[in-house]
């Protein structure tokens, strides 16, 4: 499913992306979690976000006994935000709600090697992204909690609802999202009753998630706005920095 204009939508896949095979320039590295590490990308011209998987299970990770071998892998963070993507790119709610997903791609040895990255931890699947630098803002929420009814329209629930998450009104982390139906620890897939009920209130906290982010952004806000200006006393110099001060 290389091609960006084939999909399927009767059983939706995340495409490859359009330039797996092309030369990657690393621009810079954004940051690192327990789950992915990200970095800033040149592909052919473009400028994009680049989530490397780190290798799953990971060695601390607990199953139950009755999660099958084959059904732990559909609970990597790779396979849930691949999932996520797809289901809104299906829907055409690719970059609404969500950063614009290009795909997926296995990183081949000098691509690999580009990013400079010597830890065994990360495996060679990644997700591309667009590139979003802005980080939300108290103008951005409104948006936000509008743009919460995609994600219930598409049956996705986000399960990390905060702010360094988000690029401007965009959710660009969805590791720990879930996409209905999905294979719940307790082993099995519950009824399609059951399931959109429990959408129903994760709907509900997600729009309670959406408040504490504004909460958090007024009072960083505040915080800024109430910064006192530093008292300097005399001429401003530091005298500890003075090369003619005896020690």
């Amino acid at each position: 499913m290389d091609h960006p204009e084939r999909k399927s939508t009767s059983k939706p896949q995340l495409r490859r992306f359009i330039h797996h095979d092309k030369p990657i320039k690393r621009l810079g590295f954004l940051g690192a979690g327990a789950e992915s590490c990200v970095y800033h990308i040149e592909c052919e011209g473009k400028s994009y976000a680049l989530k490397l998987a780190r290798h799953w299970p990971y060695y601390d990770t607990d199953f139950p006994n009755r999660i099958k071998a084959h059904e732990r892998i559909l609970m990597a963070p790779f396979v849930h935000e691949a999932r996520a993507f797809a289901r809104l790119d299906s829907v055409d709610e690719n970059g609404t709600w969500a950063v614009k997903c290009h795909g997926w791609i296995k990183l081949n040895d000098s691509q690999f090697k580009e990013l400079g990255n010597k830890h065994q931890i990360f495996c060679r699947w990644a997700i591309i992204k667009d590139m979003i630098p802005d980080e939300i803002s108290m103008s951005d929420i409104p948006e936000v909690r509008r743009k919460m009814q995609i994600a219930r329209k598409a049956l996705l629930w986000p399960g990390d609802v905060k702010p360094e998450n988000y690029r401007g009104s965009f959710i660009v982390d969805l590791g720990n999202t879930i996409t209905y139906p999905e294979i719940r620890r307790s082993g099995r897939i519950q009824d399609a009753g059951r399931y959109l009920l429990f959408f129903n209130d994760m709907h509900k906290k997600n729009v309670a998630a959406a408040k504490k982010l504004e909460e958090w952004l007024k009072k960083k806000q505040d915080e800024q706005e109430n910064q006192e200006e530093p008292f300097i006393q005399g001429d401003g110099t530091n005298r500890w920095l003075n090369p003619e001060k005896e020690v």
